[in-house]
């Protein structure tokens, strides 16, 4: 039963939106089914206070996958406090929109998108890691940018605009330092496998340019530090340099010389050598050349944008 309790407050507002969008011909289905489910979910989130207080907590592992492979939820008792917050506003601003949300609103699925915002809600209080709560943000920050434009006129448009560019903004600003961790992970583990310097390059080109989009391409290329074509030159550099050592110990160019391997705590074996210096070198030609590619474009659009302005 204590499963129920923690998964009620995420599935009713889910079938709610499943059952709505089914009868989006009715107006009155429409009325009638975002006051329902939003009050349901109220009722559902004070049988979770009830269960929480009576197990200290609640852990859900989704498919019986274990953390941090799995989906984890978690409620104890102030997450199911939150919860039961969120859902009595929930309920409450549902019974208010009857009134107030007028049929063009309707017909662009207002209660199925309200009721895909407390999915996220209550989903981002329930979530029991990092990764998934921001997975519940992308999903409540979308349902309220869907909410906020969705009328047409200019201020909810320069609204919505705000919003967007402040979850671009928000979201580069915590997936930058993932994908840069990320990007170095790759190009480590895979410098004995193809395509390590390749991917990871891409990966940490990607970082710069999702900074890029959430501001202005300026700053992206500030945070950079360097310019994208001498990265890419010294990346050239790199990638030759790593051929020599062999043809130092006459070996053929870009035969791979390793040194003696040796042990981290946390990481382990840790192996070193030529092979690595090589896709190091890919790494930086393959951030050079997107950067520079993807910073030239943006300056090309700006300055045709600056003409047509004209």
């Amino acid at each position: 039963m204590n499963t129920y309790a923690l998964l009620l407050p995420i599935l009713i507002p889910l079938l709610g939106v499943v059952i709505l969008l089914i009868g989006s011909h009715s107006l009155a289905a429409q009325r009638l089914g975002g006051v329902v489910f939003s009050s349901l979910t109220f009722v559902a989130s004070l049988y979770l206070v009830y269960a929480v207080d009576q197990a200290d907590y609640i852990v859900i592992q989704m498919g019986g996958w274990q953390a941090p492979f799995g989906i984890s939820m978690v409620a104890d008792r102030f997450s199911a406090i939150m919860v039961a917050v969120s859902s009595f506003m929930g309920a409450a601003v549902a019974i208010y929109a009857l009134s107030e949300i007028d049929e063009v609103r309707l017909k662009k699925f207002f209660f199925p998108l309200y009721l895909v915002l407390i999915f996220g809600v209550n989903g981002a209080f329930l979530t029991g890691d990092l990764f998934n709560l921001y997975v519940w943000f992308e999903i409540m920050l979308i349902a309220s940018f869907a909410l906020m434009s969705m009328g047409g006129e200019r201020s909810e448009l320069e609204g919505g605009l705000i919003m967007k560019y402040f979850i671009l903004g928000h979201s580069a600003r915590i997936l930058f330092p993932a994908l840069i961790i990320l990007s170095l992970i790759v190009l480590y583990r895979g410098h004995n496998l193809p395509g390590g310097g390749f991917i990871g390059g891409l990966m940490a080109a990607t970082a710069y340019i999702l900074v890029g989009i959430g501001s202005t391409m300026q700053i992206a290329k500030a945070k950079l530090r360097i310019d994208p074509v001498t990265l890419l030159g010294v990346g050239l550099a790199v990638a030759i340099g790593s051929g020599l050592p062999g043809m130092l110990g006459g070996d053929p160019f870009l035969t791979g010389e390793w040194l003696p391997t040796f042990y981290l705590p946390i990481i382990g074996a840790v192996h070193l050598g030529t092979p690595l210096v090589f896709d190091v070198g890919v790494y930086l030609v393959v951030i050079g050349f997107t950067l520079h590619t993807t910073f030239h474009l943006a300056e090309l659009v700006d300055t045709e944008s600056e003409e047509d302005a004209k």
